[in-house]
């Protein structure tokens, strides 16, 4: 008997602080994105970092992708050469996934920027990360 009203208990606190969590992340973006608007890309970067570090914790692979792309995008735009040593934390990231999901689309964002060297002969983000329809990115771009 107390067993199950534990377990309802339980269930009760965790339907209750889900949406909470959403909500994190939805102020922790709107934040980012007041970063964006004041062109601090440092701060961006730095931001975005902590959604990653908060979501690896959580285990919430979609904000993962998104945090490490956005912070990705910025760090090109600060030193172009930062782009192959984040490539490699996302090959590195995709060989260590356990899931075929997040493995597939890790590797098509690869594929994605590969395609890209071969175009303009140097790695390069081809479009903006807002653009990439994986559903994981921006939602704005800095155009």
């Amino acid at each position: 008997m107390k067993i199950r009203y534990l377990s309802l208990i339980v269930l009760l606190v965790m339907s209750v602080f889900a949406p909470i969590q959403a909500q994190t992340y939805d102020n922790l973006w709107k934040e980012l994105e007041v970063l964006e608007r004041k062109d601090l890309p440092q701060s961006v970067i730095s931001k975005a970092m902590k959604i990653y570090d908060k979501a690896k914790v959580e285990q919430n692979v979609p904000q993962m992708m998104k945090a490490y792309l956005t912070a990705m995008q910025y760090r090109s735009l600060l030193t172009p050469d930062s782009l192959k040593v984040d490539m490699n934390g996302l090959e590195q990231w995709a060989s260590q996934t356990g899931s075929v999901e997040d493995k597939a689309i890790l590797y098509s964002i690869l594929g994605e920027m590969a395609i890209c060297r071969r175009k303009k002969g140097n790695w390069a983000i081809c479009r903006p990360l807002s653009r990439i329809k994986t559903g994981y990115c921006l939602s704005r771009s800095r155009n």
